[in-house]
């Protein structure tokens, strides 16, 4: 039987099984943790799923920042690819951007 945690934290996926961040999700958990009734009735359960779902938002927290990252430097190097006059399939090819997102790029 599964925890109302991991019940929660189904929420994560779609029907397809991807993964994406929803914020609301933790904000629910913690809220829940954070009552004194599941504290004092399971303080063993309640500090391993906090430390759990604190690990959880740090994994989460720290791909979507990595990701940002990647795909702000992506259009920085599109956008002097473009200054340079490469193709716009070269440059999709080199940053892993479409060649949609490159043509709005070059239309800005």
């Amino acid at each position: 039987m599964k925890s109302w945690i991991n019940k929660r934290l189904d929420d994560f996926f779609d029907e397809n099984g991807n993964q994406y961040l929803n914020m609301e999700i933790f904000n629910d958990i913690f809220d829940k943790l954070e009552t004194k009734e599941y504290k004092i009735d399971n303080p063993d359960l309640y500090d391993y799923e906090l430390r759990r779902i604190r690990d959880l938002h740090n994994s989460f927290t720290y791909a979507l920042e990595k990701g940002y990252e990647k795909g702000r430097k992506s259009i920085e190097d599109a956008i002097k690819m473009l200054e340079k006059g490469l193709e716009v399939s070269l440059i999709s090819e080199i940053t892993g951007l479409t060649e949609k997102e490159i043509n709005e790029l070059k239309n800005k």
